[in-house]
């Protein structure tokens, strides 16, 4: 499989420095999915207070909310099952809900949780997933596939069925649309639709102040917000060259953004570098460099503005 990269990074809508060895392909976002779109849709739709209720869900008061799911802080598992279809999955998780807790101190990165919250949104407005992530403010100027993205041009990192490039999450593949995988997009979608995080029109300063700025302080790491990473959490991608109040998320296939809501610094790195036997070092690698260059360019960018 060869390795294809694509990066931009900018201030605010100006596009500083970009590159794309894809020609335009969609790359698999994995867990990009969460902080683009389902929390775009959750925030849209269900009140952050609001405890978890579905009919396949026990009774539990009190115990889950939307917010301790968008800042993995309801104590659910890691990973999702890795056999079953919907109604094992439910089962799986009606379980797992009925034992866990609201934890601002206590961040376990769940997939599942990620996975209940589309459940959640999908039960409320009675609309499929897809179609709610096609409606967010992240994907108003397209640029993305969910669930499956056309093998040409999509840039190979999962396997490809009947001329289907599926997602390299093997939940999402099997579960179909998914909260917490499975989207795809191109470059120019994703500067898109991270520049739609810092857009007032559909995140009003009431949900943009939980939204940007850390609400969990686990140790040893866990700094979240909602859906995004800050510094001090073990997976937050830029060093000390990027503003303390940055945001950032990754996904498992080599794809990761930044976006500081102060400056207005942001950089957007896809590749399909997946992790062989979950090694992920040449990711890391690759990544590292590009958010210090990043850091430089519009470090560099500033200044001549500021002249």
């Amino acid at each position: 499989m060869s390795t294809m990269v694509a990066w931009a990074y900018g201030v605010g809508a100006e596009v500083c420095a970009r590159s794309d060895d894809s020609a335009g392909g969609y790359f698999d976002l994995a867990s990009l999915t969460k902080p683009l779109f389902t929390a775009q849709a959750v925030l849209t739709h269900l009140a952050l207070d609001e405890p978890v209720a579905l009919d396949w869900l026990p009774p539990a008061p009190g115990c889950v909310t939307v917010w301790s799911l968008l800042t993995h802080a309801a104590r659910l598992p890691a990973e999702l099952p890795a056999a079953g279809g919907r109604s094992d999955v439910h089962a799986w998780l009606a379980a797992r809900v009925a034992e866990a807790a609201d934890r601002p101190d206590w961040v376990t990165y769940s997939d599942p949780s990620y996975w209940l919250l589309g459940e959640l949104v999908a039960a409320r407005t009675g609309r499929p997933l897809h179609a709610l992530f096609a409606a967010t403010p992240a994907a108003e100027r397209g640029g993305f596939r969910f669930g499956a993205a056309p093998a040409e041009p999509a840039v190979p990192a999962g396997p490809v069925d009947g001329g289907r490039q599926l997602p390299h999450d093997p939940a999402a593949r099997r579960l179909g649309p998914s909260g917490h995988a499975g989207a795809f997009g191109t470059l120019d979608g994703v500067i898109a639709a991270v520049a739609s995080w810092l857009d007032p029109r559909w995140l009003p300063a009431p949900l943009a102040e939980p939204a940007l700025t850390c609400l969990t302080h686990a140790t040893p790491g866990g700094h979240r917000s909602l859906a995004w990473t800050l510094a001090g959490d073990p997976f937050h991608v830029v060093a000390h060259d990027w503003p303390p109040t940055t945001l950032c998320h990754t996904g498992f296939t080599g794809v990761s953004v930044a976006l500081d809501p102060v400056s207005g610094w942001w950089a957007v790195h896809l590749s399909n570098l997946v992790p062989i036997d979950r090694d992920a070092t040449p990711a890391l690698v690759a990544r590292r460099h590009f958010y210090a260059r990043a850091a430089s360019g519009l470090r560099e960018h500033d200044s001549r503005r500021h002249r």
